[in-house]
């Protein structure tokens, strides 16, 4: 545990990444709910976190592989694994990523796996706000179109623009407009939750082929 402890200690040092910890030491999710010697740990969205993975594990659907895209330190890896045949994350901060592996979660750095990866399906994939970074890098589409040739279902949430956060989607004024945009990708969209814990309005979106 000592070394989870010190690469607790390098997440929120250095450059800050997009959708990361802000201050050293501080986790984003409260890894301490599935991993009890991490239970002092601070984490920033201790109650949205856990508001959305109770949603999303109680809409079931636990088959197959479980794919976590901008996984964190994996907080929903770790809470659904043993409800799927297997269970992969992705992020793109190193340091969540080096937390998530001690941890003994499957999970790589980067998103380039996700073009050459085979799972077994039906493949459930989780986009949870983290596609308004993409968006600032030019990249939502592409992204969306790589989960779309994945996955069966998909859950979604972004920040529009009445959510709170650092970066937001101006274009997204209402849930119709996020829902005529997942359109684009799958045929039945569900909003299966709106909150204000995670910062000012979010929605969650079940999407299905």
């Amino acid at each position: 545990m000592s070394t989870v402890l010190s690469l607790i200690g390098k997440v929120g040092q250095g450059p800050y990444l997009d959708g990361s910890s802000t201050k050293p030491g501080w986790l984003y999710q409260p890894m301490g709910d599935f991993f009890p010697a991490l239970a002092l740990i601070p984490s920033h969205k201790t109650q949205a976190t856990r508001h959305t993975f109770k949603v999303i594990n109680d809409l079931g659907g636990h088959e197959g592989t479980l794919l976590d895209i901008g996984c964190s330190t994996g907080y929903y890896l770790a809470g659904l694994r043993d409800r799927y045949l297997s269970a992969f994350g992705c992020d793109a901060d190193p340091a969540a990523v080096a937390v998530a592996k001690e941890l003994g979660l499957n999970v790589v750095l980067g998103f380039e796996h996700l073009k050459f990866a085979r799972y077994m399906r039906p493949v459930t994939a989780l986009a949870l706000n983290i596609h308004m970074w993409w968006h600032k890098q030019h990249v939502a589409d592409q992204m969306m179109d790589e989960i779309a040739e994945r996955a069966d279902r998909l859950f979604f949430q972004t920040a529009g623009s009445k959510s709170g956060g650092i970066y937001r989607v101006p274009e997204f004024k209402t849930a119709a407009d996020e829902d005529y945009y997942l359109s684009r990708w799958f045929d039945r969209r569900e909003l299966v939750d709106t909150t204000a814990l995670h910062g000012g309005v979010r929605h969650l979106w079940l999407c299905q082929k």
